[in-house]
C-alpha cells in the first residue's frame, strides 16, 4: 500500500475505520497508522470522534470491544 492506494481509497469511501482500511489493503493496522498520520498530518484526514457501538462511555458501555478509530477524507 502506498500514500497514494490509501488516498484513492479514502477519496472514494470518504470514511472508514482503521480496521476496513486494515482489511481492504490486507495489511496490519500497525502497517496502516504511520500512512494515516502523514495524511493526518498534511491536513487532509481527520479522526473522527465515534462513541462505541452502545453509545455508553466509559464504566457503563457493555461493548466488549472498543469502537475503531475512524478517519474522513477532508479535501
Amino acid at each position: 500500500m502506498t500514500l497514494s492506494e490509501l488516498k484513492s481509497f479514502m477519496v472514494e469511501r470518504k470514511r472508514a475505520s482503521l480496521t476496513e482500511i486494515s482489511i481492504h489493503f490486507d495489511t496490519a493496522a500497525s502497517a496502516v497508522r504511520p500512512m494515516v498520520e502523514q495524511w493526518i498530518a498534511k491536513g487532509r484526514l481527520r479522526k473522527l470522534d465515534i462513541q462505541g457501538g452502545c453509545g455508553k462511555a466509559g464504566s457503563g458501555c457493555a461493548c466488549k470491544e472498543p469502537p475503531s478509530e475512524v478517519f474522513e477524507w477532508t479535501a
